[in-house]
């Protein structure tokens, strides 16, 4: 259900994050939505995840559904995702999302093209344990690549002394023969509240050639610009193969070595891209 919020960003497993904090960048205008095609849209209004898929149905089955707005916020109806991890019984790295089917051409991206996602959010407080609430990482996106060696975007939040209750930090890791270090920033200034909804913008250009060093990454969480971007390097100048992303996958990943049992919320998510 269409519903005016606030703004967030992302993150992606790598080597380890560098330990700069990027601070907010307030002099980026929002990107127009009318200049975009649709990729995949849904407000969950028809009670299912359609066009997306649950690419984890047979490893957690029942950890995803579609249930009316728990928060009561005039969302309508939701995708509720569920994470649950209890240590020597469940996972340490708990995997639910939603995604995209990679066999459909029309949901892949190559050298050049550009995606514009939007989508609102809502993190749970974890009532089971509260270490989660100051050790946890709640990835928000994995994105990823296939055919050129591998890229991999990921956004997450994760607790940082003097930074917030969620810290917002950022993952891009190219895995090639340039042995590219990770591009993974903490954004100092952008926390994201528990229990209240956010509203997510994530921009990407990819590279226009594997040489070239004019990728864009622009976030956005709740109306304010998180970073903005046009040096990003998203593949390795030395791969052989045609640089190809269809992997699109949404909630994704909880990282937590405390029992955990809590749910997260999504409303309103669109991919739009130009080619």
């Amino acid at each position: 259900m269409t519903r005016a919020v606030t703004t967030l960003a992302l993150l992606c497993a790598c080597a380890g994050p560098s330990l700069a904090h990027a601070q907010i960048v307030r002099n980026a205008s929002a990107p127009t939505q009318a200049a975009y095609t649709v990729m995949a849209a849904t407000d969950f209004e028809s009670g299912t995840i359609a066009p997306f898929i649950n690419p984890y149905a047979g490893v957690l089955p029942g950890a995803i559904d579609v249930v009316p707005d728990p928060t009561k916020s005039g969302h309508g109806k939701v995708l509720r995702i569920h994470y649950w991890n209890e240590p020597g019984k469940g996972w340490y790295d708990n995997n639910d999302a939603i995604g995209l089917d990679p066999s459909k051409a029309s949901y892949h991206l190559g050298l050049g093209g550009e995606v514009l996602f939007t989508g609102d959010f809502y993190l749970e407080k974890s009532a089971s344990n509260s270490d989660i609430n100051a050790h946890g990482l709640r990835k928000l996106n994995y994105w990823c690549s296939s055919g050129a060696g591998h890229m991999c975007y990921v956004l997450a939040t994760q607790p940082s002394p003097g930074f917030g209750d969620q810290q917002l930090m950022s993952s891009i890791s190219v895995t090639g023969p340039s042995n590219t270090p990770c591009d993974c920033p903490y954004y100092g200034d952008a926390t994201v509240s528990t229990n209240t909804w956010h509203t997510l913008s994530i921009r990407i250009r990819f590279n226009t050639s594997l040489m070239s060093k004019d990728g864009i990454l622009e976030v956005r969480l709740d109306g304010k610009t998180v970073t903005s971007r046009t040096d990003v390097q998203w593949v390795d100048p030395r791969w052989t193969n045609a640089f190809d992303i269809s992997d699109w996958r949404i909630g994704e990943q909880l990282n937590s070595t405390a029992k955990v049992d809590e749910y997260r919320y999504w409303d309103n998510i669109r991919f739009l891209v130009k080619r």
